[in-house]
This record gives C-alpha cells, sequence and structure tokens, in this order.
C-alpha cells in the first residue's frame, strides 16, 4: 500500500531553553516597555543594578539588588489587548508567595527579580484598568506593562502573521538565557502560580541540571 504524503506546514517559530531575550542575532534587542503612568523603561533596566536610561525625561527606578547568576526573572507575554485570561495570570502572578520571590541572603538560590506581566494595551488603558480595579495589583509582586510596539511579542514568538498566542518564561535576570518557555495552551492560566512555584523548586535545587533538562518549549 501507497503510503499518502503528509502536507507539510510551515515550520512555527518558537523560543526555545538556552535562548536569549535580552540578544538576537548577537545584537541587543532593544525592547522598550511602558508603565501604565506613561515612563519608559527597556527590559534591561528592570532587573540591572546599573541601567542606561535611553529617555532622561522619563526617570527609570533603578533596582539596587545585586544580581547574581541564580536570580531569575518570570514574563508572560500577551501580544493581545486586555483578555480575560490575562487578568487571570495577572491575578495569579500576584499570589506568587514571598517566600518564593525573595530569599533569605544566605540561600544561594536566587531572587525573583522581577515579575512581568506584558500585553499590547495602550498605557493609558492599563492605567484605567488599575484605577477601576486595583486588586489586580493587589499584592505589589507584578510589574504591568505595555509593549506598544511589539518587539518583545516578537523576541517572544508570541504573535507571527498567522498566530497570536500569550507565552510564560523564567530567564536568568544577568544574562537574558530562557531557561523555560510555554506557550498557551500549553498551561492552565488557573494554575499559574502552582506551576511557577513547582518550577522555581527545581530551578533552585539544581540550575545547571535544569537548563540542561530542557527540550525547547512546554
Amino acid at each position: 500500500e501507497e503510503e499518502e504524503e503528509e502536507e507539510v506546514g510551515e515550520v512555527e517559530k518558537v523560543l526555545m531553553a538556552g535562548d536569549n531575550l535580552f540578544l538576537q542575532d548577537g545584537s541587543p534587542t532593544n525592547i522598550l516597555l511602558t508603565h501604565p503612568d506613561g515612563r519608559v523603561s527597556p527590559l534591561t533596566s528592570l532587573f540591572s543594578p546599573n541601567p542606561t536610561n535611553p529617555n532622561p525625561t522619563n526617570p527609570i527606578p533603578i533596582n539596587p539588588i545585586p544580581i547574581n547568576p541564580r536570580d531569575v526573572i518570570i514574563v508572560y507575554a500577551d501580544p493581545r489587548r486586555m483578555t480575560e485570561e490575562f487578568k487571570t495570570v495577572l491575578k495569579e502572578l500576584n499570589a506568587l508567595p514571598a517566600s518564593v520571590r525573595i530569599l533569605k541572603k544566605a540561600d544561594t538560590g536566587g531572587n525573583v527579580l522581577g515579575v512581568l506581566a506584558v500585553n499590547c494595551d495602550a498605557s493609558g488603558d492599563l492605567k484605567k484598568l488599575l484605577k477601576k480595579s486595583p486588586s489586580l495589583l493587589g499584592g505589589g509582586a507584578v510589574t504591568l506593562l505595555a509593549d506598544p510596539a511589539k518587539k518583545l511579542m516578537d523576541v517572544t514568538k508570541s504573535r507571527s502573521s498567522s498566530r497570536l498566542r500569550a507565552s510564560l518564561l523564567l530567564a536568568e535576570a544577568a544574562s537574558g538565557k530562557v531557561l523555560k518557555v510555554w506557550y498557551e495552551p500549553a498551561w492552565d492560566p488557573f494554575t499559574t502560580k502552582d506551576l511557577l512555584v513547582e518550577e522555581l523548586a527545581l530551578y533552585r535545587k539544581n540550575p545547571r541540571f535544569y537548563l540542561q533538562s530542557q527540550v525547547g518549549i512546554r
């Protein structure tokens, strides 16, 4: 019997463990994100103790915490405007226990230096949302940002000519190296907190093995 030939569609590009948020083809990605109040921050300045400010008229808050190689960042990127799913994940991120985000000084497992939730709303819309629903950021654990140029969405491969999908990732704060990435619908938005707590525990137990054990997206 002759086997039927399968149609081979366009291979969808994805971000992989080991890729870099801060560099693309060896050059800085220069991702600029907008706060609800209109301030603009480069992605790297949100974690670096010595950021470069490309917009002197909008001061950037400097994180005074020295970065060690095991510090991580959490990024949730949705290439759409505000959705109910985004609000659900935002609540889950804000519910991350402080014990997960900030470790004791004697612990060498690394801190979570930043939890970012980014979509493609205008900054003014985000400001209105927070005024209407302040409980969305009630925990103070998450930085809510807009990506007007959609540069972060492109770097995270959250959007393409044929598809829009949210992504959730862990990355090294010092280098931008991606540790693990999920694309919807690979995880349940209602269990985002539990997923991240588990993954951070595994990473802190053995960072080198954690990265080596990844085989791309989840």
